[in-house]
């Protein structure tokens, strides 16, 4: 399980910033001036 939940953390790491910066590009064709990022993820304690 361990293995599958640091997977899925290194996954949305490494999708996190190109999503920021297709999001914004879309935002401003569509006339919008809010930019909204994803959260960076709170790595759990264990």
């Amino acid at each position: 399980m361990d293995d599958h939940i640091g997977f899925v953390e290194g996954a949305y790491e490494n999708l996190r910033s190109p999503l920021d910066y297709i999001s914004s590009r879309i935002n401003r064709l569509r006339g919008v001036d809010e930019r909204k990022l994803l959260p960076e993820l709170q790595h759990r304690k264990n």
